[in-house]
């Protein structure tokens, strides 16, 4: 579940050609495995292929940008991270490679020269068409923050299933956090005036997680975020472990780390306890955030050993996945 796509708008008959054939292979992966939907997994590699060379990706990679990033363009941004998505679950060494060394690194810099992790309203206050509906405006600057959360997320997944140094640090994922699903999937203008549901009632990510960071931490202050907002917060608590690591720092910083995780617990019980039986179940990756913050702690505790036999305890990238699933396996 990457919720970057506002499906009441998306058009299948006047998308971008990149997005259209990356919605279509990703589908095939939820499909019955019929003689067509195992055919189409041939066509990732020549996708990937296409998408990354596509030349709204060789302009904003070489940073040909005044951050006036067009609807085509962030599409083509859209179908780069679904692709990243899609060939990272093909159980291939050499796949993973080309993502960690090639794929990841140029898309990671085309975010960061269009401006997307930066506050995302500032900037498209600038570039937005005049008469454009609040529906229209809104609709446009969530896909633009959703794009960048979900960039940020799948950054410190790859850090960790690589073990490797994030490419994006906290610091600069500037962007307010997103609104509720049931806002973003209103399908037209008149329900979306309808909900009463502020576009980003809570801190950014960058702020909560400076405060899960404090000496000092008062409950009755901080309102409990949603599930998917404390997912990417755990999320940036696993990337600064894993910069920590690469810079010879946990030491000096498990304490903040795991006083921060205490901290994120309490609030993921809070949320969880809420979440009533009618209430639609967490979905994705924010169901496994309990999860996520398990191997922070992990990580933490055994980060600065180098553990025979374990591959992942060493400060080396690796593109087998084995080596991450051992490391769980060791410490599980």
């Amino acid at each position: 579940y990457y919720p970057i796509i506002h499906r009441p708008t998306f058009n299948c008959e006047t998308v971008s050609l990149p997005l259209l054939l990356v919605i279509f292979l990703f589908g095939s992966l939820g499909c019955a495995p019929t003689d067509f939907t195992l055919s189409a997994r041939k066509f990732f590699d020549v996708a990937e292929e296409y998408i990354f060379d596509h030349p709204t990706m060789q302009q904003l990679h070489h940073g040909y940008t005044n951050w006036a990033v067009s609807e085509a363009q962030i599409e083509v941004l859209q179908a780069a991270l679904i692709i990243e998505i899609v060939q990272n679950g093909t159980n291939n060494v050499e796949t993973r490679r080309r993502l960690r060394t090639r794929r990841h690194p140029r898309y990671i810099a085309a975010l960061k020269s269009c401006g997307l992790f930066q506050a995302a309203g500032e900037v498209l206050e600038q570039t937005l068409e005049s008469g454009q509906s609040k529906w229209k405006s809104f609709v446009s600057k969530e896909v633009r923050k959703r794009l960048a959360v979900w960039a940020f997320v799948m950054d410190s997944c790859f850090a960790a299933m690589f073990n490797s140094c994030p490419l994006t640090a906290i610091a600069e994922l500037k962007v307010a956090s997103p609104c509720c699903d049931e806002v973003f999937e209103a399908e037209t203008a008149a329900e979306y005036e309808m909900i009463d549901c502020p576009e980003s009632s809570h801190q950014t990510v960058l702020e909560f997680t400076k405060d899960l960071l404090r000496d000092t931490w008062i409950d009755d202050i901080h309102k409990p975020p949603t599930a998917m907002h404390l997912m990417v917060t755990i999320l940036a608590l696993q990337s600064l472990t894993m910069t920590s690591r690469y810079s010879c720092l946990l030491q000096d910083t498990e304490g903040a780390i795991l006083r921060a995780a205490d901290r994120w617990e309490d609030l993921w019980h809070t949320v969880t306890e809420e979440n009533r039986p009618e209430e639609p179940p967490l979905q994705g990756f924010v169901r496994h955030s309990k999860e996520l913050s398990w191997f922070v702690r992990k990580l933490v505790h055994a980060g600065n050993l180098e553990v025979p036999n374990c591959r992942y305890t060493q400060v080396e990238p690796t593109d087998n996945i084995q080596d991450f699933h051992d490391f769980l396996c060791k410490y599980k």
